[in-house]
């Protein structure tokens, strides 16, 4: 690690060491000294704790897309020297990111196609008033959704479904 060499000036030791500083150093206004205070870079660590508050405090702020942020936090990462840039930009091709997006994909059609709405008040029409029966037949539905399909698409098809039921249920 490089450390940042500071130097202490005392004024006894500026008319002594004048005529001992080379040309050089008197003009960038450094003493020669014994005592020197070691300044450590910031660590890596901290850095990295800087920007996910960043990200987090531009996530609540909700100004920027949401994958502007995500991008700026994938280039901070590599302009800090934390990542290399395939690093940093390998996360937007995996497969497990592209299956997300997929899925919410799915979901706004669904909800566009109005299927989501259709569940929804099937499910209330037939829980009634009954906030437990509700829970039982949003269970069953979840439950055979996901025997066929995966449980992540059942949870991106199946959200949309519970925040309609929130919604007409007034809770």
């Amino acid at each position: 690690m490089a450390f940042a060499r500071l130097t202490l000036i005392t004024p006894a030791r500026i008319g002594k060491a004048r005529a001992d500083i080379p040309r050089h150093r008197m003009v960038t206004g450094t003493v020669p000294s014994r005592r020197t205070v070691r300044l450590e870079p910031v660590s890596e660590i901290w850095i990295v704790f800087i920007i996910i508050a960043a990200v987090v405090v531009l996530f609540m702020w909700d100004r920027l897309p949401v994958i502007a942020v995500c991008v700026a936090a994938a280039m901070s990462l590599w302009a800090t020297g934390i990542l290399t840039l395939n690093q940093s930009l390998a996360g937007f091709g995996d497969p497990a990111v592209i299956f997300i997006a997929a899925l919410f994909v799915v979901s706004a059609g669904l909800e566009v196609a109005g299927v989501t709405a259709w569940a929804g008040q099937l499910l209330i029409k037939q829980a009634g008033e009954s906030r437990t029966r509700l829970i039982v037949l949003m269970m069953s539905f979840v439950g055979v959704l996901s025997a066929l399909i995966s449980v992540n698409g059942a949870v991106a098809a199946l959200l949309p479904v519970c925040v309609v039921m929130a919604i007409r249920m007034s809770r």
